[in-house]
C-alpha cells in the first residue's frame, strides 16, 4: 500500500517535471493563498502539485509600490531559475513571464520613479529581461541564433522607446533640443529622477542597436551611436556613454575618435575607470606602429640615398664633406641648405622638408606620432624620446594639407592634449605635458595663419577652447615652460592680422554667455570645468560664431597684455612680444635680443683695443728695457706662428685623408646630431648657448665628468698658473663667477632628473646621477682631452649603428678649443663648435 502511494507520488513528480511546473513548498503556497484573494486563485491539483497563477491586476493597483516591488522581484527570480534549468531549450512559461516583468518594470518606473530610482529597476530590467536572455540564446540556438537574437533585440527596443515616450510626455523633455549648458536642470525631484531614468533607457538602447549590428552583415553603428549621443547630452559628466562610443570608435578601426572618447570617460566627474587599461592598450598599439613606421622611413632613406650615390659617381670635388641632418631639414658643414640632384632634377633628401616621408605626413602618420606622444606622458614610458617625436609631429602636422584635418579632429586632438596635461597635473611628466599644450597652440596659430578664411574656421574652435584653458590655467603653463619657447610670435602674427575682423560691439553681447559647437561638446569635460560656466543661447550661426571665437582670441592677447608679468604689450593697433624685457616685432621671423647685439659690439671694441695697443707699442723708443720687451712678444709671436702652421698642416693632412676617403666613396659623410659632448670651455665662454641646446630638449646632453669635474675646480677659483698676475686675476674673477653658475645648473638639472642630460665616464657609459665624481682612467694615456675622446669614441660604439654601405654619425663633440678639434678629427670624432652647431640646428 505505501510502495502504491510512493509511486503514484514519484509519478506525478516527474509528470510535474516534465511539464515544466514550477514548483513551490505547500506551505510557502498557503501563505500566499492567504494573501491573494480570492482564495480560488491558488488551487490544489489532484496529484499534490500547486500551481502559481498570474498576479491579476487589481492586486496591482490594490498593493500599489510595494505589491510591484515584491511581484517584481518574484518575478526576476523565476525567469533566472527558468533560463538556468533550461540552458539547452526554452520553457514555455518564459516568454509569458517575462512580458509580464516588462508590465511590472514599466508601470514601476512611470508610476512610481522615486522607487524605480532607488531600486534602481531600469539596470534590473536590463540585467534580467534582455541581457541575460541574449546571452542564453547565443549558447543554445546555434543555428538560427542570428535571426532569434534580431528578432528579440527589436522587440526589446520597442519596449525601451515606448518606455521612454512615456516618460517624455510625463517629464516634457525634449532629447533633440537639450543642451546641457543652456538647459536648466529640473527643479522637482520627479523631473530629475526622469531624467536619469531617459539617460539609462538610451544607453540601454545603444546597447541593442549595437548588438543588432554585430549579427548583420553591413557594419553601420549609426544608431547607436546616435543613442549614445542623446545619453550623453543628458548626463555630459557621465563617463559611460563615451567608453561606449570608444567602443564603437575602435570597432570601425578610428584610433583617434576611440582615444579622445576613452579621454573623455576618464576625465569627468563621474569616471568609467575601465577605460584606462583599454586606453593604455590603444597607446600600446600606437607604439607598435609608430616604431614599425619609423624603421620603414630608415629603410627608405637609405635605399633612397644608396640610389643617390649610386647616381653621383662623376660629382664634383666641391661637393660638402658633411652633411647634418635635423628633423625636418639638412645642413652642410657651412650651415647652409643642401639638395641633392637626380637626373639633373632637383631633388631634396627624403628627410627634407618638401620631401617627407608618404607614411609620416599621411594623416594616419601624424596621428600615430600624436597617440604614442601622448603614451609617453600617459604611462610615464619613453619619455627620452618625447622632444625629438615631438618635434617630428609638429613638422609633419605644419606640412599637412589644410584638409587633412577637419573641425572635429581639431577638437578630439586638442582635447587629449589638454587631458595629458590635466593627467600629468601630479607627476614629473607635468613639465613634457605643458610644453607639448604650448607648442601645438602655436602650430595652430601657424596654421590659422597660414590658411585660407574657409580652412581657418575649422582651427578657430580649436584655438578658441586652447586660448580659454590657458587662460584658466595660466599658472600650470607659464610656471613650467620656458617662456622664449612659448609661441607668442605665431600667435601675434595670427591675431595682428586679424584684428580688423573682430568686431567690438558683437550684437550677441558677452561671448561668454554663447554656447559654440566646441562648447556643447566638450561640455562636463574636467580640463575645462573652471572656464565652462553656465550659457544663455546657443549661437548655430557659423558666421557669427567665428566673430565670437575671434573676440575670444582677442581677450586671451588682452589677459596676456594685463597679466602681472605681461608677455604681449600693445602699441600702435598692434601686439608685440615681450622676451626678456626686450619688446619683438611680430613680423620679425629671427628677433636678435638688444643684450646680445651689445655683447657682439663690446667683443668688435676689444678686439680693436688690441690692436690699437699693438701698433702704440711698435712706436716707442728702443731702449733697453722696452726692447727687452719687444724681443719676447716677438719670439711669442714666432711661437704661436708656428704652432699655427703646425695645426693648420695637420688640419690640411686630415682633409686630404678626408677627401681620398670622400673621393673613394662618393658620398658625404652623414651626421644625425642625437647626443653632444660638450667641453668644458662651452660652459665657461659660451654659457647662455649651451644653456639654450640643453634646455631645448631636442638632443642628449651627455657632460663627461672629466668636465663636470673641470667646472667645479674652476668655481673655486683654479684658474692657468701661465699668466700674470694682473690678468690671473682678472681671469680668476669671471671664470670662477661663470662656472659657478654653470656648475649649480648642471646640478639643478640633474636635481630635477632632466631626461636629456646625463654625466659621460672614461667608458662611455651614461650616469643619470651626480653621485660618483671619480672614475679609473689609469689606461688612457694622455690628458683630459684624450679622455674625452676615448669617451665619445665609446659612446659611438654603444649609440651609433653601422652597416656595409650606410654609416650615420649621431655623436658629436662641442668645443671651442682648436688644439681638442684638431685631434678629434685626426681621430675620426665628429666635432663642431658651439656657436657653430647653434646656428645650423636653427636653436632658437
Amino acid at each position: 500500500m505505501h510502495a502504491c502511494a510512493s509511486r503514484q507520488k514519484m509519478t506525478a513528480k516527474a509528470k510535474a517535471d516534465k511539464l515544466g511546473v514550477i514548483r513551490v513548498p505547500y506551505d510557502r503556497l498557503l501563505e500566499v493563498a492567504e494573501r491573494l484573494k480570492p482564495p480560488e486563485d491558488v488551487q490544489r491539483s489532484t496529484r499534490g502539485v500547486l500551481t502559481l497563477p498570474k498576479l491579476p491586476n487589481a492586486v496591482h493597483e490594490k498593493k500599489g509600490k510595494n505589491g510591484l516591488l515584491e511581484r517584481l522581484h518574484e518575478l526576476e527570480a523565476t525567469l533566472t531559475d527558468l533560463l538556468t534549468r533550461y540552458p539547452k531549450r526554452e520553457h514555455p512559461k518564459t516568454l509569458e513571464i517575462r512580458r509580464e516583468f516588462e508590465v511590472a518594470c514599466r508601470r514601476i518606473i512611470v508610476d512610481f520613479p522615486d522607487v524605480a530610482y532607488a531600486e534602481d529597476v531600469v539596470d534590473l530590467a536590463w540585467k534580467s529581461a534582455f541581457y541575460q536572455i541574449i546571452e542564453w540564446m547565443k549558447k543554445w540556438r546555434e543555428t538560427n541564433a542570428a535571426e532569434s537574437i534580431t528578432s528579440f533585440i527589436k522587440s526589446a527596443m520597442e519596449f525601451y522607446e515606448n518606455l521612454l515616450e512615456e516618460i517624455r510626455k510625463e517629464s516634457s523633455l525634449d532629447f533633440d533640443r537639450y543642451n546641457p549648458l543652456i538647459t536648466v536642470s529640473p527643479s522637482k525631484r520627479r523631473e530629475r529622477v526622469a531624467h536619469l531614468h531617459s539617460h539609462k533607457i538610451l544607453m540601454c538602447l545603444g546597447d541593442l542597436a549595437r548588438y543588432e549590428v554585430s549579427y548583420l552583415d553591413i557594419a553601420d553603428y549609426g544608431l547607436a551611436r546616435k543613442y549614445y549621443l542623446k545619453a550623453q547630452s543628458l548626463v555630459p559628466r557621465n563617463g559611460k556613454p563615451y567608453n561606449q562610443l570608444a567602443v564603437i570608435a575602435a570597432l570601425t578601426n578610428r584610433k583617434l575618435d576611440a582615444t579622445y572618447y576613452y579621454v573623455r570617460s576618464l576625465a569627468v566627474s563621474k569616471p568609467y575607470v575601465n577605460a584606462r587599461e583599454k586606453l593604455m592598450a590603444l597607446f600600446e598599439s600606437a607604439k607598435r606602429r609608430e616604431k614599425h613606421m619609423t624603421q620603414e622611413e630608415e629603410k627608405g632613406r637609405r635605399r633612397n640615398e644608396r640610389k643617390t650615390t649610386t647616381q653621383k659617381k662623376g660629382r664634383s670635388s666641391s661637393s660638402p664633406r658633411e652633411i647634418w641632418i635635423f628633423d625636418g631639414f639638412q645642413v652642410d658643414e657651412e650651415g647652409e641648405s643642401v639638395e641633392f640632384e637626380n637626373d639633373g632634377s632637383p631633388e631634396k633628401d627624403i628627410s627634407s622638408p618638401s620631401s617627407p616621408s608618404p607614411s609620416s605626413s599621411s594623416l594616419k602618420g601624424i596621428v600615430t606620432r600624436f597617440l604614442t606622444l601622448h603614451g609617453f606622458l600617459f604611462t610615464r614610458v619613453g619619455l627620452d624620446r618625447f622632444p625629438i617625436l615631438l618635434c617630428r609631429f609638429l613638422d609633419d602636422f605644419q606640412r599637412s594639407s589644410a584638409t587633412a584635418f577637419d573641425r572635429k579632429t581639431l577638437l578630439h586632438m586638442t582635447s587629449i592634449v589638454m587631458y595629458s596635461s590635466w593627467n600629468s597635473r601630479e607627476s614629473s611628466s607635468r613639465v613634457y605635458a605643458v610644453q607639448l599644450a604650448v607648442r601645438y597652440f602655436g602650430a595652430l596659430c601657424r596654421r590659422a595663419h597660414d590658411e585660407d578664411a574657409v580652412h581657418r574656421s575649422d582651427v578657430l574652435p580649436s584655438l578658441k577652447i586652447l586660448s580659454e584653458w590657458m587662460r584658466y590655467d595660466d599658472r600650470t603653463w607659464m610656471r613650467l615652460s620656458d617662456r622664449a619657447a612659448l609661441p607668442l610670435q605665431s600667435f601675434c602674427l595670427l591675431i595682428n592680422s586679424l584684428l580688423s575682423d573682430i568686431d567690438d560691439s558683437l550684437e550677441d553681447g558677452d561671448p561668454s554667455v554663447l554656447a559654440l559647437d566646441e562648447d556643447v561638446l566638450l561640455a562636463g569635460f574636467s580640463p575645462l570645468q573652471e572656464s565652462h560656466s553656465r550659457k544663455e543661447r546657443n549661437l548655430d550661426d557659423r558666421a557669427r560664431g567665428d566673430a565670437v571665437r575671434l573676440e575670444c582670441l582677442k581677450r586671451f592677447a588682452e589677459f596676456l597684455t594685463t597679466h602681472p608679468e605681461p608677455l604681449l604689450q600693445r602699441s600702435n593697433n598692434e601686439y608685440e612680444v615681450i622676451k626678456n624685457g626686450v619688446v619683438v616685432a611680430a613680423s620679425s621671423d629671427s628677433p636678435t635680443p638688444k643684450h646680445e647685439s651689445e655683447s657682439q659690439n663690446e667683443n668688435d671694441v676689444e678686439i680693436l683695443g688690441e690692436e690699437a695697443s699693438t701698433d702704440s707699442s711698435d712706436a716707442v723708443d728702443d731702449d733697453d728695457a722696452v726692447g727687452e720687451l719687444l724681443a719676447k712678444k716677438r719670439a711669442l709671436a714666432v711661437q704661436v706662428a708656428k704652432e699655427q702652421k703646425r695645426e693648420d698642416d695637420i688640419r690640411d693632412i686630415v682633409d686630404r685623408q678626408k677627401a681620398l676617403v670622400a673621393a673613394a666613396t662618393r658620398t658625404p659623410s652623414r651626421i644625425r646630431p642625437r647626443y653632444l659632448v660638450p667641453d668644458t670651455n662651452c660652459f665657461v665662454e659660451h654659457f647662455d648657448l649651451i644653456r639654450r641646446v640643453v634646455d631645448g630638449k631636442k638632443f642628449a646632453v651627455a657632460i663627461p665628468l672629466v668636465v663636470v669635474n673641470e667646472l667645479s675646480g674652476l668655481s673655486k677659483g683654479a684658474v692657468n698658473d701661465d699668466d700674470d698676475a694682473a690678468e690671473k686675476e682678472k681671469r680668476k674673477e669671471r671664470t670662477t663667477k661663470v662656472a659657478t653658475a654653470a656648475s649649480l645648473y648642471v646640478e639643478t638639472c640633474f636635481a630635477r632628473k632632466s631626461t636629456n642630460v646625463s654625466v659621460l665616464t672614461s667608458n662611455g657609459n651614461r650616469l643619470s646621477t651626480l653621485a660618483f665624481r671619480d672614475q679609473d682612467s689609469s689606461q688612457i694615456s694622455g690628458n683630459n682631452d684624450d679622455i674625452i675622446l676615448e669617451s665619445c669614441h665609446r659612446l659611438s660604439d654603444v649609440v651609433e649603428s653601422t652597416t656595409e654601405n650606410d654609416v650615420v654619425r649621431e655623436v658629436v663633440l662641442v668645443t671651442d678649443d682648436r688644439n681638442l678639434r684638431v685631434k678629434a678629427r685626426a681621430k675620426g670624432v665628429i666635432v663642431t663648435n658651439i656657436g657653430k652647431f647653434v646656428k645650423m640646428a636653427q636653436i632658437a
